[in-house]
């Protein structure tokens, strides 16, 4: 796929295994600067930041040290890193409405191979407005 990621940061944490691995790798084939963050790194990591710019951090992300690390290394302080969660507690995580395109991107997405195993699912694109009671 095409997504547009090229100069992008993204942050995936618990990335060594899983589906956290299968996201960086995700973003990293996409041209994405991948930032890992997970307690160790497994030969399946290690392999990964040889093919994309990936790079992997060790660390506790329960602390605050960790995920002050994690922050730094994608290029934010902590405190950058907690505004963004004040607007998500808030209910409007993006800040902005959802543009007609990025609801068509999905569809697209879903109505394609690559979503083949998606089955049953509900997806709201509204920004993070919508909160849990």
């Amino acid at each position: 796929m095409k997504l547009n990621l090229t100069d992008k940061v993204a942050v995936v944490t618990g990335g060594s295994k899983g589906i956290g691995l299968a996201v960086a790798e995700a973003l990293g084939g996409e041209g994405a600067r991948v930032v890992v963050g997970s307690r160790t790194e497994t030969p399946e990591l290690a392999a990964l930041r040889k093919r994309y710019d990936v790079t992997f951090h060790a660390v506790d992300l329960a602390t605050p040290d960790g995920a002050g690390m994690v922050a730094a290394s994608a290029g934010a302080t902590a405190q950058e890193a907690l505004d963004q969660v004040v607007p998500q507690q808030m209910g409007i995580s993006t800040g902005r409405i959802t543009e007609p395109q990025e609801v068509a991107d999905l569809v697209a997405f879903l109505a394609s191979p690559r979503a083949g195993n998606i089955t049953g699912a509900e997806f709201v694109i509204d920004g993070g407005q919508i909160k849990a009671t």
